[in-house]
């Protein structure tokens, strides 16, 4: 063999070999800067691999496998444990060897290695998985190899090597005990390469407490070298961890003891890879609800109650006054199905014969916004409540009168309904500015309220810029004759006295202007929204004619103009409706009274 053959074997195998082992030894990869996931494939080729993790699950695409086993779980009930900050993660490494799992679709035993957790830097993200684009702050992942590989650094090359349970964290007001044991010693591995010794652990409490609900999927490693021998069981329920616990894992540092330099260990995840066709498989029938908002109006969400899964669905309309929330709570399995539309908190109610119970909770986030939570109890009744599911609503885009007529400084506006079902008022109203041209412009607005058809003034105020006041809204402010008395009706509604505010803001050529209805939930709902221009209330300017002029037009005309509008208004007013069509009722009782206050 000549010395060139021999010199380019050598190259070949340096850079082929040699040069990868050398690479991933000295573990030349980030989760941030130059060396970050989008570099890994660099240095690592099995990363750019086409069955790679972590993956975005969508519940609707995976599919329910009916012959797949259940997971079979034989932990040993504690553990000692070796804690290890990597400068990537920090890993308990089991000291004892029997915990092992088996069945969902596994063809071997595997036995449980080290337990280890990705986190992000606050709690909306951090998880390295996603249900439906939802991020959790923490993910917990319990490595297992294949025994019938002598070791794990063998069976993760190999296609059926490992097998990874992730279980999602959520936050609680509570600390978890489960996993004090590993946060007390986190200050003992703040930097990287440090150690400490745990000398129980359970982590057969690291999963949830339904494990036969779970997704799984053939994919990898979510570091490097990214090898792609891992059957994934993602499951669907969750652990709870606290702010605090959090809190002392975002504390550790990614750096040495001897660095200068002190960086935080936190968003240590991989971003999710494509799919490429590959199946995710399901082990419960029904995918569940994801826990949140879906829609600008709607919450969806499904809790596991005695092995049974409760869905819940919460519409909220925020253009109603007052707003509400369309609540159903079912479960197939027991045949229960509530659903009601509720206006305000909810007593517990029991889901069926379940041990459990829901109640809803409804208050003001901010003045347009309405906070609207499910609460799951357990046990029922006295048990502890956890959210199910809660969104803030906003009403600031709800304008809830119809206005009718507009002239310059004057409108009507019809049908705005207060209250709900039996317990309803309809309100109508009429605003007008005096004063357009003011620097502090006032309005004032008459408040009618609707019986049998027809509309009776109840209440009359003027207000200025963000005023408010109390109205009678089942009043009876009409005029005191036999027909007005007839009409009146004492009218008990929880909706009798209800506050309003007008906001009125002055601009160069007009007035904005709103009336905003504040009931008792303490919401604003807006109920007129306005412009005025200025340009109608401007006098007319003046004509140039002289006096003498002025007097001999008026005194040749002034005759014959006041005839003819008299003549004209009379035959105009009984002609009115052939002439221009019905106006709402509203606006002909209105003017009306408007008439025969002039009488």
């Amino acid at each position: 063999m000549t010395f060139e053959r021999l010199h380019l074997n050598a190259v070949l195998f340096i850079t082929t070999v040699l040069v990868p082992l050398l690479t991933e030894g000295l573990g030349d990869w980030a989760y941030h800067g130059r060396d970050d996931p989008s570099k890994w494939k660099y240095h690592f080729p099995a990363c750019n691999g086409s069955r790679q993790s972590p993956i975005n699950v969508v519940p609707k695409h995976t599919i329910f496998d009916a012959g797949l086993d259940d997971l079979v779980v034989n932990y040993e009930p504690s553990v000692s444990a070796e804690l290890q900050n990597n400068g990537h993660t920090v890993k308990a490494t089991f000291k004892t060897g029997m915990s092992n799992i088996s069945g969902a679709g596994l063809l071997s035993t595997y036995r449980a290695l080290q337990v280890h957790f990705h986190w992000g830097s606050d709690d909306s993200y951090g998880s390295e998985h996603q249900v439906l684009g939802k991020k959790y702050p923490l993910e917990i992942h319990i490595v297992h190899f294949n025994t019938k590989y002598p070791n794990a650094s063998v069976a993760m090359k190999k296609e059926d090597g490992l097998a990874v349970l992730g279980t999602f964290a959520e936050i609680s007001e509570k600390d978890n005990p489960v996993i004090d044991p590993i946060v007390k010693k986190l200050n003992a591995t703040h930097y990287k390469s440090d150690t400490a010794f745990i000398p129980s652990l359970q982590p057969f409490l690291f999963l949830p407490h339904n494990s036969a609900a779970f997704y799984t999927y053939k994919g990898s490693l979510t570091t490097p070298g990214c090898y792609e021998s891992v059957q994934w069981f993602l499951f669907n329920h969750t652990f709870k961890i606290s702010h605090d616990q959090l809190a002392h894992f975002r504390e550790l540092s990614e750096r040495t003891r001897q660095s200068t330099k002190d960086e935080h260990l936190q968003d240590n995840f991989r971003p999710p890879q494509s799919l490429n066709g590959r199946v995710v498989t399901r082990s419960f029938e029904r995918p569940p609800f994801p826990c949140g908002k879906t829609s600008s109006t709607t919450l969806q969400c499904s809790l596991l109650a005695d092995d049974k899964f409760v869905f819940y669905e919460a519409i909220v309309n925020m253009c109603t006054i007052p707003a509400t929330v369309t609540l159903d709570v079912s479960q197939p399995d027991i045949q229960v199905n509530y659903s009601k539309i509720l206006y305000r908190d909810t007593k517990p109610r029991k889901i069926g014969n379940l041990n459990y119970g829901f109640a809803l909770e409804m208050r003001q986030a901010k003045p347009s916004t309405l906070h609207v939570s499910v609460n799951q109890i357990h046990p029922f009744p006295d048990g502890q409540s956890f959210e199910a599911l809660s969104g803030d609503f906003d009403g600031g885009v709800c304008q809830l009168s119809h206005c009718l007529a507009h002239s310059c400084n004057k409108h009507w506006c019809d049908g705005t309904a207060i209250g709900y079902m039996n317990d309803m008022l309809y309100i109508g109203f009429s605003s007008k500015f005096q004063d357009l041209t003011a620097a502090n412009p006032s309005v004032h607005v008459n408040f009618y309220h609707n019986e049998t058809g027809k509309w009776y003034l109840t209440d009359s105020e003027t207000f200025t810029d963000n005023e408010e006041k109390v109205i009678h809204l089942t009043g009876m402010m009409v005029q005191d004759t036999p027909a007005a008395k007839h009409h009146k009706r004492a009218v008990k509604s929880q909706w009798e006295y209800v506050k309003f505010k007008a906001q009125i803001t002055k601009m160069d050529d007009k007035v904005k202007y709103q009336l905003l209805v504040v009931p008792s939930d303490g919401l604003y709902y807006q109920v007129i929204d306005d412009e005025y221009t200025l340009a109608c209330v401007k006098p007319t300017p003046a004509g140039r004619l002289s006096n003498a002029s002025r007097i001999a037009i008026v005194a040749s005309v002034v005759g014959m103009v006041l005839f003819l509008a008299v003549l004209t208004g009379v035959f105009l007013y009984c002609r009115r409706r052939q002439l221009t069509g019905r106006q709402p009722t509203l606006v002909d009782q209105i003017d009306i009274q408007d008439d025969n206050d002039k009488l």
